[in-house]
């Protein structure tokens, strides 16, 4: 059976894990996630034993820009929080059990 491949790019809350690595298991098309919810993924994950499923540790925004690009996200953030400003990136209960993998 010849594979389809499906594009997604990061798949954050707006696409079902559960029903993605059950459509990914039919073995009709290939996928490749440089992110995956919950990430990390856990040890023994369904996604990680597909053999259409090519996974990439979260680095596919490394650039020789990325480094400096992000040390001014990271200052500018930080001048808000001390200056009182609304920040732009919070660690929030949810995103936090995202990052640990237990959301």
């Amino acid at each position: 059976m010849a594979s389809t491949a499906a594009r997604i790019f990061g798949t954050s809350s707006i696409v079902d894990p559960d029903a993605l690595t059950e459509r990914l298991g039919r073995g009709d098309i290939t996928g490749a996630f440089d992110v995956f919810d919950p990430e990390p993924i856990p040890a023994g994950h369904p996604i990680g034993q597909l053999p259409n499923v090519f996974l990439s540790p979260h680095i596919a925004g490394v650039t020789a820009a990325g480094n400096p690009r992000g040390f001014a996200l990271m200052v500018d953030e930080l001048d808000r929080f001390l200056h009182g400003h609304e920040t732009r990136f919070d660690l929030t209960p949810r995103t936090l059990a995202n990052r640990r993998g237990s959301e």
